[in-house]
């Protein structure tokens, strides 16, 4: 006959089913708290090896520029030195080679006077003398005039030696001043491609960022564009970020190394920007300028102005601008 269960076997196994479910649950609670310590420890040591490489990468990209600055420095200040000493010492052998001609030109005349004057005094004492003396003096007479147009015709042999011997100089001079403007040209293309590479990287960091910046500032922008271009005549203008709402539009311009010059450049786009997009025409828009290096002041400058200014803060970038600032609209 089977044994009944009663009540209390029912409650001794509930007991310890729920505490083994207490246990199951304390278990799993630890275990959840170890993997989030965990998680954050991770998670803290990969943003420290994040900030690491950021800067690794901004001081390279730095040492970089500075290296092929200098070396392009370097190699103008060698070929102006090597084309100076070239073009001195082309002008010292042309001048030598001139002086030299010039002086047996004038040897070649002198001597030659003195023979026409040897000869019209042998021609007047011929007179009185017999014609076979005259004849003879003659004969020397053109002998020596022989003589001295061969030497006439080598010193013009000499000048026009002279005349090719500049003309190829001029022709080496010209061949490297060419070669030199090369070497710049290439030297240049590369700080642009580098510049280029590096401002591209700048905006990648803040258009993202940038609704939520704004954002924050009371702006109830919802699109982000960047590289924005109007071709619109002569009002052809590029923006590299632009953010907007139904009636705002900021215009950000972004520098990798934030200068006077480009503050002045971004106030002359806001001027022209209606023009060049004129379905913003009932639009308010202000001006934000943005920079991973800013020069001294230049970000009170742009405030100044009435431009918002954002910098780099961590590995993200916020708004510099004081929190009761004022920004211009136009």
């Amino acid at each position: 006959m089977s044994q009944s269960v009663t009540l209390d076997d029912i409650y001794q196994l509930f007991r310890e089913s729920e505490r083994q479910r207490q246990e199951t649950e304390r278990l799993l609670q630890q275990s959840l708290e170890r993997s989030r310590v965990e998680f954050q420890s991770s998670l803290q040591a990969s943003r420290a090896e994040f900030d690491r490489r950021m800067e690794n990468t901004e001081a390279a990209i730095v040492r970089l520029r500075t290296d092929l600055e200098e070396a392009i420095a370097r190699s103008r200040t060698e070929l102006a030195e090597e084309l100076a000493q070239s073009r001195t010492e082309i002008e010292e052998k042309l001048a030598r080679s001139r002086r030299e001609l010039e002086e047996e030109l004038a040897q070649s005349r002198t001597e030659l006077a003195e023979e026409l004057a040897q000869s019209r005094t042998a021609i007047e004492e011929a007179n009185a003398q017999s014609r076979a003396e005259f004849d003879r003096r003659m004969a020397e007479f053109h002998a020596s005039s022989e003589r001295s147009q061969q030497r006439w015709e080598q010193s013009q042999q000499r000048w026009e030696q002279f005349q090719q011997q500049q003309a190829q100089a001029q022709e080496e001079y010209d061949r490297r001043i060419a070669r030199v403007e090369a070497i710049a040209a290439r030297a240049s293309q590369a700080v642009e491609s580098l510049s280029s590479r590096w401002g591209r990287f700048v905006e990648n960091m803040v258009a993202p960022a940038a609704l939520r910046l704004f954002q924050e500032r009371g702006f109830a922008v919802q699109e982000v564009y960047q590289r924005v271009r109007s071709a619109r005549g002569s009002a052809q203008l590029e923006i590299d970020i632009l953010v907007v709402d139904d009636t705002v539009a900021i215009v950000i311009e972004v520098k990798s190394r934030l200068t006077q010059d480009h503050i002045r450049r971004a106030l002359k786009n806001l001027e022209r920007f209606k023009t060049a997009f004129p379905h913003y025409q009932d639009y308010e828009i202000y001006g934000c300028v943005a920079g991973i290096e800013i020069d001294g002041e230049v970000d009170i400058y742009a405030e100044n102005q009435g431009l918002f200014v954002i910098k780099q803060a961590g590995d993200s970038v916020c708004i510099s601008s004081p929190l009761d600032f004022q920004p211009r609209s136009w």
